[in-house]
């Protein structure tokens, strides 16, 4: 599932409009978190990218996003344990499950082209 729009209106309590807010909040930061993550796989730094795809995961979990969280935790594990070997596999699936789940949420706003 790439977004759970059900759990996060659960989460702040069927408030649409911060359920709204976030989804902006992510949208806006979801570029940068990528670029620490593709920055740290590029330097093959373990710590570096241990903290990026933390915050990636973080975030992804903040709105529901099981997918991005899941690929996005799967990196953190592999910085953690620095098997830097499969990052480059890792971060294709990092970047495909971020780019379904923003073209999943640029839909549900209200601005949306």
């Amino acid at each position: 599932m790439v977004f759970d729009r059900a759990t996060l209106l659960e989460r702040v309590e069927g408030d649409e409009q911060l359920a709204s807010e976030l989804i902006e909040m992510f949208l806006e930061s979801c570029p940068r978190l990528l670029a620490d993550v593709r920055q740290a796989v590029k330097d093959r730094n373990a710590s570096s990218l241990e903290r990026a795809a933390h915050a990636l995961k973080g975030s992804a979990g903040d709105i529901a996003a099981p997918l991005a969280f899941e690929t996005a935790r799967t990196m953190e594990q592999l910085a953690r344990e620095n098997k830097l070997d499969d990052a480059d596999a890792t971060l294709k699936s990092v970047e495909m499950a971020l780019h379904l789940l923003m073209h999943e949420l640029r839909g549900l706003q209200p601005n949306a082209a």
